[in-house]
């Protein structure tokens, strides 16, 4: 039966009636069907049709609004997507607190709501135990002391245990090994060393065993309610907003609003010297001589692209050079991919001259990127500078309403704390012009005060900018204060700001400053939050190539390629067998000597292609008249094409049996470089030169990563082209392809392949053989180029147009 209404409600109806009539009555728009302003003789009276459009505006007013809370009753279900929390429905604290009084009202008329039931037993033990670590913590901060006894994190130790040791320490808190004395009542410490390593951060003593592995960022609580996190590289990083956010990030960054990210997981490193030689040399090393001379060795010179080790590349970063305020002493400021961090830190110390000194603050500076039209905006109207009267905050407020500053251009100045900061718009000086303003600031650099710079890349600055950091608490006391004539002592903090060559400014601060900026950063209209994927979203829009998803040739790029490939192939075996793709029964071609998927199907398997062209390389005829032979060393000859093919599967299970032993496997690729005439590896160890490209499919389909890339007859060509050209009788394309080419015309993978919204089609980013690239490109320089794109687990390909790109 269903529920019946009380007459109140619905006149007896049952609640689903009710509900239809509801949203009805709700859509309905109420008219004057005889128009009072025509007399019958047809004269139009003037004042009465204008009452009766009245009447109709303001009933379609009326049924507008009708209409927009009809299905929404309650506060919380009125909501916009980003403001929405599950536990919004029982809890006003969800809930924004300009519409909280409303939300308690309509609790207080609920009969039934959430009870929460009072805890019992082992539960209530345990909540009442960790209240005591608490306050104990609670205590610390308030003797500004910051425990650093590794016992305290370690996994063995309980509750109890925990609250002994500390307790304890307290009681003898003269002990300076056990305590970091810090001067805010917050527990904000810089954490920094010299020439070697910095210990990672102890963090809050109610989360520190969560970050024995993997250290938290500053907005690790913040991103965790809003973002799926991932654990890699000693961090735990944003992957993406929970929020789907594919096309609106590519809005928010392109066309109306920002995109923001704490990029506090990208690693910095300071090198300083008197001698500015020898961060002259330090920087040639890590570049391979490509950031040479005034440039890059002026005060706020950057250099933002490949790192190198030993000549050989082996990720990205950016390097900013400063001098200090008295000009003595030089810093070279190094930021670089967690993944590659550790691995140039080393090299560095093992290279570096006496006068050198490495400054490890990946856990003392954090930054925040900000890439939109309203980006540079959006930082003037929360970092508001503490001197106002300064010439680098002057500079500052002329230009942070432009949106096309040129790339480089780099800020210094000192911050307040945006918490207790009107948030006033900077609004244009129409009388500013600003391409004066930039030549005089490239000539005056009064963009960068080196004092500033001194208080941020020192100890002992980012120390200072700590004092007296506000909580929460004494953040709202100082906004109610109503006394006028009471001053009000806002504490300030140095930052830099510079931009890149992706159209995305970056702010540099102390790492326990990233937070409160954070907060109101995001406080501010058509800002979204991005992750990992974000990054990689917009890099591949335009082209570009993202560290280190699109650079397998590196030990960074081929170790993720490995993770990732793991990852699939985990999630395809727990996948019911008629819900999988069976790569091995999967037929491409039946004409070709490979049956099933090409390599491995859960990754761009660039092992197969390099050991691919190797072998055909060394074939000496088209024809199968005989089996294999063998060697005396029990290897497999290669000379008939089926050789070729068993022969990568020797190698293939050789190599599962070294990975099993832990032995470490080279990788099977290497850049191009021009300078040198590309070839097939002359052995299976002999690494593969590879060139990097950009492809657009010409008629529809869709690429995805790790979509294999085939070469194109020349007697099939003209097949391809046609027929994507080709029409039916009613004047629609066909859209039927020609067979794709044999295993042996595979030239490449696609890295990062999807639907590209700047372009408004399916783009693809990827590299190829380069020796086939030379051949191609010697003979046509301009004609354009064509290829085969077939993406995992299918049997078809589609036709794409491609071309080199620079790295």
């Amino acid at each position: 039966m269903s529920r019946q209404l009380g007459k109140g409600a619905g006149g007896g109806v049952d609640s689903k009636t009710y509900r239809k009539l509801k949203k009805k009555q709700s859509r309905q728009i109420r008219t004057e069907i005889n128009d009072p302003a025509l007399n019958k003789d047809g004269v139009l009276n003037v004042n009465d049709f204008l009452k009766s459009r009245r009447y109709e505006i303001n009933e379609l007013e009326k049924a507008q609004l009708n209409s927009k809370f009809s299905s929404s009753s309650r506060t919380f279900q009125s909501l916009p997507r980003k403001l929405r929390r599950r536990t919004a429905s029982h809890n006003v604290k969800r809930i924004p607190k300009r519409m909280r009084n409303r939300a308690i009202r309509e609790m207080a008329n609920e009969t039934s709501g959430i009870k929460k039931k009072p805890l019992k037993g082992k539960q209530l033990y345990r909540a009442r135990t960790l209240r005591n670590l608490l306050k104990l913590a609670a205590r610390a901060n308030l003797m500004r002391l910051v425990p650093v006894d590794k016992r305290l994190s370690a996994g063995r130790l309980r509750i109890r245990q925990r609250i002994k040791t500390l307790n304890e320490q307290l009681q003898n808190s003269k002990d300076s090994e056990k305590f970091i004395k810090i001067n805010n009542n917050i527990g904000s410490y810089d954490v920094s060393a010299l020439n070697q390593l910095a210990s990672p951060p102890i963090g809050k003593i109610k989360y520190m065993k969560r970050q024995r592995k993997f250290t938290w960022l500053s907005t690790h609580v913040w991103h965790s309610k809003r973002s799926h996190l991932v654990k890699r590289w000693g961090f735990q990083i944003p992957l993406k907003p929970t929020q789907k956010s594919f096309r609106l990030s590519h809005r928010n960054f392109n066309l109306t609003g920002a995109i923001i990210w704490d990029k506090s997981y990208i690693n910095t490193m300071i090198i300083q010297s008197d001698n500015i030689q020898s961060i002259a040399d330090t920087l040639s090393s890590l570049t391979n001589g490509k950031a040479i001379g005034k440039r890059y060795l002026q005060n706020g010179g950057i250099y933002d692209g490949l790192i190198y080790k030993n000549d050989e590349i082996i990720g990205t970063g950016t390097t900013i050079f400063f001098k200090s305020s008295d000009e003595e002493t030089k810093r070279l400021i190094v930021r670089l991919h967690p993944a590659i961090y550790q691995s140039v830190f080393d090299h560095l110390l093992s290279i570096k001259t006496e006068d050198v000194e490495i400054i490890d603050t990946r856990y003392a500076i954090g930054s925040i990127d900000v890439g939109g039209p309203i980006a540079l905006s959006t930082l003037g109207t929360i970092l508001k500078p503490a001197n106002k009267s300064s010439e680098e905050s002057k500079l500052f407020g002329k230009l942070c309403t432009e949106n096309t500053l040129p790339d480089n251009t780099v800020f210094t100045y000192q911050a307040i704390d945006p918490r207790l900061a009107n948030r006033n718009k900077p609004r244009p000086n129409k009388s500013t012009n600003i391409i004066d303003t930039l030549i005089d600031m490239k000539v005056t650099k009064a963009n960068i005060n080196t004092k500033i710079v001194d208080n941020l890349l020192t100890s002992q600055g980012r120390t200072n900018s700590y004092e007296n950091q506000l909580s929460l608490k004494q953040i709202a006391a100082q906004k109610n204060i109503q006394s006028s004539n009471e001053s009000k002592d806002v504490t300030s903090f140095p930052v830099i700001i510079y931009k890149t060559n992706n159209n995305i400014w970056t702010v540099l601060l102390p790492w326990y400053w990233v937070l409160p900026v954070w907060h109101a950063m995001n406080h501010i209209a058509h800002m979204n939050h991005g992750g990992i994927l974000q990054s990689h979203q917009l890099n591949f829009e335009q082209n570009k190539l993202f560290f280190p998803d699109d650079y397998p040739f590196t030990s960074a790029g081929f170790v993720d390629h490995l993770i990732a490939a793991k990852e699939k192939e985990e999630k395809w075996e727990k996948k019911p067998i008629a819900k999988k793709i069976n790569y091995d029964k999967l037929k491409i071609r039946n004409d070709d000597y490979e049956k099933g998927e090409i390599g491995n199907p859960f990754t761009a398997d660039w092992r197969y292609l390099q050991l691919l062209k190797f072998g055909l390389n060394q074939v000496k005829s088209d024809k199968n008249t005989r089996t294999s032979a063998w060697t005396e060393k029990f290897t497999r000859k290669i000379e008939e094409p089926h050789d070729v093919y068993n022969f990568i599967k020797d190698v293939k299970n050789t190599d599962k049996e070294s990975d099993s032993r832990g032995e470490k496997l080279t990788i099977p690729v290497q850049l191009y470089d021009p300078k040198k005439v590309p070839g097939p590896p002359s052995s299976p160890d002999d690494p593969l030169s590879i060139s990097p490209i950009k492809i657009e499919l010409v008629s529809r389909g869709f690429t995805s990563d790790n979509a294999r890339i085939y070469s194109i007859p020349e007697p099939e060509l003209n097949k391809w082209i046609k027929s994507t050209n080709t029409k039916r009788p009613t004047g629609k394309k066909q859209h039927e392809y020609p067979e794709v080419p044999t295993s042996k015309n595979l030239i490449g993978f696609i890295t990062s392949g999807s639907y590209n919204l700047s372009r408004g089609l399916n783009t693809g980013v990827g590299y190829i053989d380069a020796t086939y690239l030379k051949k191609v490109t010697s003979g046509q320089k301009q004609q354009k180029k064509y290829c085969v794109i077939r993406n995992v687990g299918t049997d078809f390909g589609r036709l794409a147009s491609w071309e080199s790109i620079d790295i």
